[in-house]
């Protein structure tokens, strides 16, 4: 049976849990279709920052239309969906303008998962910041995102992943950038930095990797045996 890969905030969050926890969150997490995606805005994001690319500079930055024209094709799950990426989209828009945080692209790589996916907690690219030049991940979640010992887990990610396996990274910080709620109509951004406190290693994070993955197939092979008993039940009796 395939095993389908969490989102990563949901592994953030599951994966700091105790394992009676684990057990209890994942059991009740809704794996599948979702209401709306962020996937639209969040591939938009270097034309939002103006990021350059190489060695190369962006000469203009890219035109709002043309970014709402974008999400207007790209967002497929109506309405809703559009209206949750341009909320997002001009927050980040409204923070590069009043930060004057400028970005460049750069590939780090994806963290490969046991289940033959990957994940990462990280945006490709270096963005500078107050003066200083951190790997950025930005959290869009309105409800059940990046807070607490998730927040230590991200770090923990982007630390091993990035600094750790490249020296040249190493002076690098790290953030994470979210976008609070503050009415229907907006959102709001503020910057989450690491503080290099003591971070999980990286025999911490797999163990509890591969703990919410292990349970994880376990939940997902409870639902398909239950899913196969309540067929067999509704598959009626002898005529």
């Amino acid at each position: 049976m395939k095993i389908r890969r969490l989102p990563n905030t949901d592994l953030a969050r599951f994966a700091v849990m105790s394992t009676d926890a684990k057990w209890h969150a994942l059991r009740h997490h809704k794996a599948g279709w979702a209401k709306f995606s962020y996937q639209p805005v969040r591939k938009l994001i270097p034309d939002l920052l103006n990021a350059k690319v190489g060695f190369f500079e962006r000469a203009d930055k890219t035109p709002f239309y043309q970014i709402e024209k974008l999400l207007w094709k790209n967002c497929k799950r109506g309405d809703y969906e559009l209206k949750q990426n341009l909320l997002i989209a001009n927050a980040i828009r409204l923070m590069v303008e009043r930060t004057n945080v400028e970005a460049k692209c750069e590939s780090f790589g994806e963290f490969p998962l046991r289940i033959g996916d990957s994940t990462r907690f990280w945006e490709h690219m270096i963005t500078r910041l107050d003066g200083g030049y951190v790997v950025p991940f930005f959290d869009f979640r309105r409800q059940k995102g990046i807070t607490g010992t998730s927040k230590k887990f991200v770090f923990s990610m982007m630390h091993e992943h990035i600094r750790v396996a490249n020296p040249d990274y190493e002076s690098l910080g790290l953030a994470i950038m979210k976008f609070p709620t503050i009415d229907e109509e907006s959102r709001g951004y503020s910057f989450d930095i690491c503080n290099e406190d003591k971070l999980f290693t990286f025999d911490e994070l797999d163990m509890m990797i591969r703990e919410t993955y292990d349970i994880w197939a376990l939940v997902l092979a409870e639902r398909a045996e239950e899913a196969h008993r309540h067929d067999a039940g509704a598959g009626g009796g002898f005529i």
